[in-house]
């Protein structure tokens, strides 16, 4: 069964160096990601994350996906604005793991 989208990505996408690294590492496409993102199966995010994802989509506010690719390595989806940014953990927080 085809999975309905829940909202649009926008009119541009960013994907960075680290995750076009891992997938080339786990030997996986970013549509697969973006996929699930767009409709819904937002991977590895708790409840509060889910309720604002939820919201977001009404709202048009900022939606959040995290993802795990094969080989281990954490990969956040993020739509706002009308754009969709898909990066590892390290490169959205930086080094100091704050944002």
């Amino acid at each position: 069964m085809k999975k309905k989208r829940l909202f649009k990505l926008g009119e541009t996408l960013i994907v960075s160096v680290g995750a076009l690294d891992a997938f080339f590492k786990s030997n996986q496409r970013p549509a697969r990601f973006l996929l699930r993102h767009v409709t819904g199966d937002f991977g590895d995010i708790n409840k509060d994350e889910a309720a604002a994802n939820a919201t977001s989509i009404k709202t048009k506010g900022r939606i959040m996906s995290r993802y795990t690719t094969t080989n281990g390595t954490t990969i956040l989806v993020m739509t706002e604005a009308g754009v969709t940014e898909v990066v590892t953990p390290h490169e959205y927080l930086g080094e100091t793991g704050e944002r």
